[in-house]
């Protein structure tokens, strides 16, 4: 009886470990990436800037288009990699109601002046980045080297009249490096 009883234990531990092994899987998956030298670090300095523009007359830029109180802004890129040879920048924002390629002053009314908004111009100081981001720049980079990008912002007349008051916007940046 003791023998029919092991044979029999024996039989289900069998069969047990059987359907153990009938009900595993095993998988493989696979990582890719890259590990890239043409990338720059942007400096902290640049990462969220407050740039206080110039005080400006209304009468400075009366009239829709005209320009005034330039103010340089810039971008320092640090760390540039070995293969770091180009960086294309887009910027974005919300834009003017009356000139779409103008940034919007965002202070509300009452407080904030209207009729003026902000152009944001690429390095080369004449192209305008355009609220809508679809405009990119394609600046040329100094491998293994800190490299600063030179930006102007300038206060545009949006509307024939300007009234005087606060002025407030939000440029955008990405930097995506070639």
């Amino acid at each position: 009886m003791a023998s029919l009883i092991n044979k029999s234990f024996s039989a289900v531990l069998m069969v047990c470990s059987g359907l153990a092994l009938a009900a595993s899987d095993s998988s493989s998956i696979t990582f890719n990436g890259k590990v890239l030298a043409n990338t720059c670090t942007l400096s902290s300095g640049s990462k969220e800037q407050v740039i206080t523009l110039s005080d400006i007359a209304d009468r400075d830029i009366k009239g829709k288009g005209t320009t005034g109180g330039e103010t340089e802004v810039n971008m320092v890129l640090r760390d540039c990699g070995a293969a770091a040879t180009a960086v294309m920048v887009t910027a974005w924002g919300e834009a003017d109601n009356d000139d779409t390629s103008a940034f919007r002053n965002a202070k509300a009314e009452g407080e904030g002046a209207t009729g003026v908004g902000l152009y944001f111009y690429q390095t080369d100081g004449r192209t305008k980045f355009k609220p809508d981001g679809l405009i990119k720049e394609r600046s040329t980079l100094t491998p293994s080297a800190n490299n600063t990008l030179i930006y102007k912002a300038a206060y545009v007349g949006t509307k024939d009249a300007v009234v005087a008051g606060e002025f407030s916007t939000v440029v955008n940046m990405s930097f995506e490096y070639q």
